[in-house]
């Protein structure tokens, strides 16, 4: 009979604990870290308030927080007053209405961008510091065409080869153009990003100087300027577009003329574009260098340049850089879906 009372107030007693336990981890303990969560928050302290929130599955909460301080920075003008901070922090968010936010703000942002002037999209290393994380790519809007925009890189991204070997290559068959639709495109843009930008039928034009193939018409995400773009965008006056036979000297007086203006071919690299590619010191003038356009040079085993002076090579540079280690430029180019 003891047995059996003492069993019973033993289970009385597991039973109270274990309530307990439950109250505690249940309610008490995630009550109080709530609390403490929401103390940080009003601190300004949000990484370690989210972190707290995010282990007790109260996204709600983050969710408000992020979307309320995105409306005080667009409210404040968000710093420039392009809406990069909201944008940038809307992109902490996985909930569908959150990423369609943010994503509005960036077109909005690339709609307020005028011919000329810079918007960015996307992240890429620039500074060539990998330590502290890539960063935002800043692109020229070059055209519009109803809800189409045609933007390019302000800076030459990287320095790499218009193929890997030397042969007869093309736009369509060269692997600069698998690299940009490929490897930078995944590295470059998040999937949202990727969404605005269009698929495009890019001509295969070819190079008014030299009678050489130029390939097939391709379907590209990204992709390079052709040398009768490069004229449209850069250069309507076809008098300060010397392609071939122009001196050293004319060269320079011309470099000199662009090198103020970004409005032109003449462009220079990103600290981790330069690095990556020994330039030769000819091609380079006051830090701006070359950079590949998608025709073709003097022969097929070439690919045309815009060089360091703003100015077209027609001639261009032999496509795996004669296999050294001097590479050229690349500015990619793409058109951009601002339709809701």
């Amino acid at each position: 009979m003891r047995s059996s009372r003492r069993i019973m107030i033993a289970l009385l007693i597991l039973l109270l604990l274990t309530g307990i336990v439950l109250l505690l981890t249940g309610v008490i303990i995630p009550r109080q870290k709530t609390q403490k969560a929401m103390e940080l928050l009003s601190e300004g302290e949000y990484a370690e308030a989210y972190a707290i929130l995010a282990e007790l599955g109260k996204n709600d909460i983050i969710i408000a927080s992020v979307n309320e301080r995105a409306d005080a920075l667009l409210e404040a003008g968000d710093g420039d007053g392009d809406g990069d901070g909201a944008y940038a922090l809307l992109a902490e968010l996985t909930d569908e209405e959150s990423r369609e936010r943010r994503m509005e703000i960036k077109r909005q942002q690339i709609r307020d961008t005028q011919e000329g002037k810079y918007f960015t999209l996307g992240r890429y290393e620039q500074d060539n510091k990998p330590g502290n994380g890539p960063e935002p790519i800043q692109w020229m809007v070059l055209a519009r065409d109803g809800d189409r925009v045609l933007v390019i890189s302000r800076y030459i991204l990287d320095c790499i080869r218009y193929d890997e070997e030397y042969r007869r290559v093309t736009w369509e068959t060269c692997t600069l153009r698998a690299w940009l639709n490929g490897e930078f495109l995944n590295a470059a843009f998040d999937p949202e990003e990727q969404l605005l930008i269009l698929t495009t039928h890019v001509t295969a034009d070819p190079n008014p100087d030299f009678a050489v193939d130029p390939g097939e018409d391709t379907e590209d995400k990204l992709f390079l300027l052709s040398i009768p773009e490069a004229e449209v965008y850069f250069h309507p006056d076809p008098y300060v577009v010397p392609r071939v036979g122009i001196n050293a000297e004319e060269r320079l007086k011309q470099g000199a003329k662009y090198e103020a203006n970004p409005s032109t071919l003449y462009c220079k690299p990103t600290a981790y574009a330069a690095a990556r590619g020994s330039i030769p010191r000819v091609d380079v003038f006051k830090g701006a260098t070359s950079w590949w356009l998608r025709a073709p040079g003097m022969r097929a085993s070439s690919a045309a340049l815009a060089d360091s002076y703003g100015l077209f090579d027609t001639w261009g540079a032999l496509v795996n850089c004669d296999g050294s280690s001097f590479l050229y430029g690349v500015r990619p180019v793409m058109w951009i879906d601002l339709g809701t």
